[in-house]
């Protein structure tokens, strides 16, 4: 309900400080939008994109102390990156007994195709793991 009473923004700061306090990781949120008036569908896409890119972090990266989440806009595009500073741990592709395959990436990657826009994911060069995506400014805001 955070989402729908006071928008994006707040509701990423929410999550994020949530997600700081529940794993012990610190988080930091930087937000660059230019004043963006996001609309209904992105911000839900957004949120959960981030919502997602976190719950793989606190599964995923091993020895991970810090977290990132960086949003920018500019004129004709919005830019999402979260990245961390853990270990990147690889898994069997093969899933759990009883267990569903993960769909977090897949998630992830489905949201901001529907949206137009680009994704990519991998290991830094220095250590850790990144999730970039790029959505034109046109579908996600309500200028």
């Amino acid at each position: 309900t955070i989402l729908d009473d006071l928008g994006l923004l707040p509701a990423l700061d929410w999550l994020v400080t949530d997600f700081g306090q529940h794993t012990g990781l610190r988080v930091a949120l930087i937000c660059n939008t230019h004043t963006v008036a996001f609309n209904d569908a992105a911000s839900t896409a957004l949120f959960r994109i981030v919502q997602e890119g976190l719950t793989n972090v606190a599964r995923h990266a091993t020895s991970a102390t810090k977290v990132v989440v960086d949003l920018r806009c500019d004129r004709a595009n919005c830019e999402l990156a979260i990245h961390n500073d853990g270990a990147v741990v690889t898994h069997s592709t093969k899933p759990a007994a009883g267990r569903p395959p993960s769909s977090g990436i897949a998630g992830i990657r489905e949201r901001v195709r529907r949206l137009g826009g680009t994704f990519a994911a991998g290991p830094l060069a220095q250590g850790g793991y990144r999730i970039q995506l790029s959505i034109p400014r046109k579908a996600i805001a309500l200028d």
